[in-house]
C-alpha cells in the first residue's frame, strides 16, 4: 500500500534522478533497490533491509561478497540526517552479520591498459593487440581484458568495413553492450551512414502499441549509443533535442514506476510469483527446474 522510489542498474540516469528527487521531497517513504543503491547514492536513509543475500552478476547468481554487503549497508545513516544507521534482513541474517564483521583486505592488484602507442606500430591492429595481450606484466599490475576490443574489431571487418587503425580503435572504445542485438545493429547502421557521409538520425521510439518498461530502457540505451558514437566520430548532434527526448522518456518511465508498474509485470504460470521484467518464458526459475526434473524423471 506504499509507493516506493525504485532504483536499479538498468534505470536511465534521468529517471533515477527523478526517483531520488521524489524520495528527497518526501513523496515516497521507502526505496526499493537492487545493489545499485550501493554505488554513490547518498540519501537520507535510516534503515537498510536486505530482502535477498544473492545477486546475478551478469554471469551467474552468487552470494553477495563482504565488500558488497558493507557497501550497501553503508547507505544507512548517511546524508547527515541520522546519527545512527540500522541494518536488518528478511532472510539469512547470519550472512549479513558475517559480511559486516569481515575485514576486507586492501586491493592487491591494479589493471593496466594499452595506450595509443599501439597505433604507431607498423602492423595490423588485431595482431598488435594480440601480442600486447601476451606480454608479461609486473606486479601489482594485471592486464586489461581486451576481449571486447578484439571482438568488435573482428566484427567490423566481417561486416566489410574498411577503417583505419585509429577508426577501428575509436569504434571499439564506444561504450555499449555489443551482445545486445538491437544495439549492435544500430552501431553498424551508424557506422555505414558515417562512412557514406550522411548525418546520423536520432533513434525514434515506435509509436504503435503500449510501450513497456523494457522497451523504454532499450530506447534510452539507443540514445546513449547515438550520443557516444557521434562524439567519437565528430558527428553533429542537436544536444538540446537529445536532452529533451531523454527527459521525455525518463518521465514516461517514471510514470510507469509510480503508477503503472503492475501492468508491466508478468507472473509465473504455475506459482504466480512475479517474474523479473526481462525474464524470458512463462515460468519462474524454481518452477522451470521442477518441471525439468519431472520431465527427466519420466524419461
Amino acid at each position: 500500500g506504499k509507493a516506493p522510489a525504485i532504483i536499479y542498474g538498468a534505470l536511465p540516469y534521468a529517471t533515477r534522478r527523478k526517483q531520488m528527487e521524489g524520495f528527497l521531497a518526501g513523496q515516497m517513504d521507502y526505496v526499493v533497490s537492487t545493489d545499485a543503491i550501493g554505488m554513490g547514492l547518498n540519501l537520507p536513509i535510516r534503515r537498510i533491509l536486505f530482502m535477498d543475500t544473492e545477486k546475478f552478476d551478469g554471469v551467474e547468481r552468487r552470494a553477495l561478497k563482504p565488500e558488497e554487503i558493507q557497501q550497501i549497508a553503508g547507505r544507512a545513516g548517511r546524508y547527515g540526517m541520522y546519527d545512527k544507521g540500522y541494518v536488518g534482513a528478511t532472510q539469512n541474517l547470519g550472512a549479513i552479520r558475517a559480511g559486516l564483521n569481515t575485514v576486507v583486505p586492501p586491493l592487491q592488484q591494479a589493471v593496466a591498459g594499452f595506450s595509443d602507442l599501439v597505433l604507431m606500430v607498423d602492423f595490423d591492429l588485431l595482431e598488435v593487440l594480440t601480442e600486447w595481450n601476451k606480454m608479461p606484466t609486473v606486479e601489482p599490475y594485471v592486464k586489461l581484458d581486451i576481449t571486447r576490443y578484439l571482438t568488435i574489431i573482428s566484427k567490423l571487418r566481417e561486416q566489410g568495413f574498411q577503417l583505419t587503425k585509429e577508426q577501428e580503435l575509436r569504434a571499439a572504445n564506444i561504450p555499449f553492450d555489443e551482445t545486445e542485438e538491437p544495439l549492435r545493429a544500430l552501431f553498424f547502421h551508424f557506422l555505414r551512414l558515417h562512412q557514406q557521409g550522411e548525418a546520423l538520425p536520432q533513434p525514434e521510439l515506435p509509436q504503435e502499441g503500449p510501450r513497456t518498461l523494457p522497451d523504454l530502457e532499450l530506447y534510452c540505451r539507443k540514445l546513449d549509443l547515438y550520443f557516444s558514437f557521434a562524439k567519437a566520430f565528430g558527428c553533429p548532434v542537436d544536444e538540446d533535442a537529445l536532452y529533451d527526448r531523454r527527459e521525455e522518456v525518463a518521465e514516461e518511465i517514471n510514470e510507469i514506476l509510480l503508477h503503472r508498474l503492475k501492468n508491466n509485470i508478468r507472473f509465473c504460470a504455475l506459482c504466480g510469483t512475479a517474474l523479473p521484467l526481462h525474464h524470458h518464458g512463462r515460468l519462474c526459475d524454481a518452477c522451470f527446474r521442477k518441471q525439468r526434473r519431472r520431465g527427466l524423471g519420466r524419461t
